[in-house]
């Protein structure tokens, strides 16, 4: 019996030897916390991570490590954690995202996977965990999603996200809302004379124009080629004209730069004051762009977008 206890402790003296190795080596953060989640061990991977020393670290909670809001969500998981365990659901390994705090006021993105430590009656007694790095992977999906709502060329929102938008404020309270559209005149020519790297250029000085004429809360789109459209939320018919005519001012200031190249966006504008459909106000706001274009042209200002 003597023998097979020396055994048995000399077998789990080389398991933890081994699982110290293991730890002490791993590029993830590895920590034990106690039953009520303080943190008893962890790695030099912390430090190397988050710049903090493991003496400041040890005793602490999980809870301390990561924003107000994230704890409050931490402790929720693990609470329902304890009642499942508590009631024989065995949980397993468990997974949150979270923000930890950095030394000197950084933070990093990461991924907190634990697991119950049992005595051999099955109580928890503690947890190991794992702490992921995952700044790279949070700055590829917050890339990812920009490129989901974004013109690439312009930096505007696109069509899909304006499109989404635009259906979400029809049934909102943000009235009055108004919508504007416009097409850039004389894209083609441009593309066509000049080049596809100067109508480019075209196209993005006409953006530039239009996110400068228009309040942080309007959102701004590129939603064809040469198509752009802009959602108003809480605006009147006197807001619009307002509006435009701050667009007509920023094309003025463009064209007397002397660049070679003249931007100028026919635009038509609606505004509703109650719930409407889509189609409807896009279709009276095209009416009216078609009618500025007509008129521009009337006038002998023609798709010329380049100048001498």
């Amino acid at each position: 019996m003597a023998r097979q206890l020396a055994a048995r402790e000399q077998a789990l003296r080389e398991s933890e030897e081994e699982y110290r190795f293991l730890a002490e080596h791993s590029a993830d953060v590895i920590w034990r916390l106690s039953a009520d989640r303080r943190i008893t061990y962890i790695n030099p991977a912390d430090q190397q991570l988050r710049g903090f020393p493991k003496e400041e670290v040890l005793g602490r909670l999980v809870e301390e490590l990561i924003p107000p809001e994230d704890a409050k969500r931490w402790s929720a998981q693990e609470a329902d954690r304890l009642v499942n365990e508590t009631n024989g659901v065995k949980t397993g390994i468990s997974r949150f995202e979270t923000s930890l705090y950095c030394k000197h006021g950084a933070s990093v993105w990461a991924e907190i996977l634990s697991t119950p430590i049992r005595d051999e009656n099955g109580k928890i007694t503690g947890f190991h965990g794992v702490v992921r790095d995952m700044s790279e992977r949070k700055v590829h999906e917050e890339r990812l999603l920009y490129l989901s709502a974004h013109d690439p060329l312009t930096g505007l929102y696109n069509r899909t996200h304006f499109s989404a938008e635009f259906n979400r404020a029809g049934k909102g309270r943000n009235f009055p809302l108004s919508v504007i559209v416009g097409d850039l005149d004389g894209l083609k020519i441009v593309n066509d004379s000049m080049g596809h790297a100067a109508g480019d250029l075209l196209i993005k000085a006409a953006a530039d124009i239009l996110k400068n004429a228009f309040r942080v809360e309007d959102l701004v789109a590129r939603i064809g080629g040469d198509e752009f459209a802009v959602l108003l939320a809480n605006a009147d018919e006197k807001k619009l004209d307002a509006l435009i005519l701050r667009v007509r001012e920023g094309e003025s200031r463009f064209n007397a730069s002397g660049l070679g190249i003249r931007v100028r966006l026919s635009l038509g504008g609606a505004t509703a004051h109650s719930s409407f459909t889509v189609d409807e106000i896009l279709h009276e706001a095209d009416k009216k762009m078609y009618r500025d274009k007509a008129l521009q042209r009337a006038k002998g200002a023609t798709d010329a977008a380049i100048t001498s």
